[in-house]
C-alpha cells in the first residue's frame, strides 16, 4: 500500500491534484566534520521550508524528503515524525503514518516524503563519517520510485531536485562512481537536477565528478562563524524549488542570488555543458 492509493486529498496537497507534483530530497552530510555549521544548516532547512511555503503553489506541489549521511545513511520517516509516533529514524519503532496507515505498511519511498509545508523542525546532530556514495544514490532511488508510484496514481511528476552539501569527501570507500553514473543517467533523461554545495574542506575532485553533467557545483568561501552562506544557499534552493514547481524544464527560473568568481560568500563553478550560473538556473 502507498500514499496514493486510498488516502485522504490532503496528503497530496488541496486544490491541486491536476498540476504535476515535484519531489525534493536533501542529502544532509552529518558527520563529526561539520558540528561547528549544524546549527547554521538546521537553519537553513527552516529557511527553504519557509520561503517555499510563502508561494501557494510550490506549498501544495513539493514533497520533500531527508536522508543523512554519516557513518551509517538514514533516510528519515518523515511521516512517522509528522504523526507525532516516532523520530524518523530508520530503525525507529513501529508507529502510525500522518494518513493513518501503520508503519508497517510503508515502504521507504512512502515513510520518507511529505508535503513541504509539513516539513517536521528537525534538529540534526554530527557524529561519524561521510558514506556520500551511498546516501546520493539512496536519494535518487527514492525520487525516482517516488515519481513512479505518482504516475501509476495518475499524478504528473516534474523533474525532482536533489540538493547535496557536503565538507568533504566519501568515507571510507573513496569514490562516488555509481552515485555520478547514476546522477548522469538521470539527468540524461531530464529526471532530476541536482545542485551541490561544498563548503570547508570538501574534495573537488569528488564535485566535478558527481556534477559534471549538471553543469556545475556551488563552493562556498567563507568563515563559518557567521553562517551567511548558508542562508543565502538555502533562499536560493528554495526559489530553484519554487520556479521547478511551476515551470517547464528549460525555463530561466528568476532568482534573487547570484553567484560568480568574485563572490566573498559562494561562488558557483562551470562543469561540462553549462557557461554561466543563469544557464544552471533552467
Amino acid at each position: 500500500m502507498n500514499r496514493f492509493e486510498n488516502v485522504p486529498t490532503t496528503i497530496l496537497g488541496t486544490g491541486y491534484l491536476s498540476e504535476p507534483h515535484m519531489s525534493v530530497v536533501s542529502v544532509n552530510d552529518c558527520s563529526s566534520s561539520v558540528a561547528g555549521v549544524m546549527a547554521q544548516m538546521n537553519r537553513g532547512r527552516a529557511h527553504f521550508k519557509q520561503k517555499v511555503c510563502e508561494n501557494a503553489k510550490a506549498r501544495e506541489l513539493v514533497d520533500i524528503a531527508m536522508v543523512n549521511v554519516a557513518s551509517d545513511v538514514q533516510v528519515m520517516r518523515l511521516r512517522d515524525v509528522v504523526s507525532g509516533e516516532g523520530d524518523g529514524n530508520d530503525a525507529g519503532p513501529a508507529s502510525a503514518a500522518a494518513d493513518t496507515l501503520s508503519a508497517p505498511d510503508l515502504d521507504e519511498a512512502d515513510a520518507a516524503f511529505v508535503p513541504v509545508k509539513d516539513l517536521p523542525d528537525i534538529t540534526l546532530k554530527a557524529h561519524g563519517l561521510t558514506r556520500l556514495n551511498d546516501g546520493i544514490v539512496r536519494a535518487l532511488n527514492l525520487v525516482h520510485d517516488h515519481a513512479q508510484r505518482q504516475l501509476r496514481a495518475g499524478i504528473n511528476v516534474k523533474r525532482s531536485l536533489v540538493l547535496i552539501y557536503t565538507d568533504g569527501r566519501d568515507e571510507p570507500a573513496g569514490n562516488v562512481d555509481e552515485a555520478a553514473e547514476l546522477i548522469a543517467k538521470m539527468v540524461a533523461k531530464d529526471q532530476v537536477k541536482v545542485v551541490f554545495l561544498g563548503f570547508g574542506d570538501f574534495d573537488r575532485a569528488t564535485a566535478e565528478q558527481l556534477t559534471k553533467s549538471c553543469g556545475g557545483y556551488f563552493e562556498a568561501n567563507f568563515d563559518a562563524s557567521d553562517g551567511v552562506p548558508f542562508d543565502r544557499f538555502f533562499h536560493f534552493m528554495s526559489e530553484i524549488a519554487c520556479g521547478m514547481s511551476r515551470l517547464a524544464p528549460g525555463t530561466a527560473i528568476a532568482t534573487s542570488e547570484t553567484f560568480d568568481g568574485d563572490d566573498d560568500d559562494i561562488r558557483f563553478v562551470c562543469t561540462d555543458g553549462v557557461t554561466t550560473f543563469e544557464e544552471f538556473c533552467k
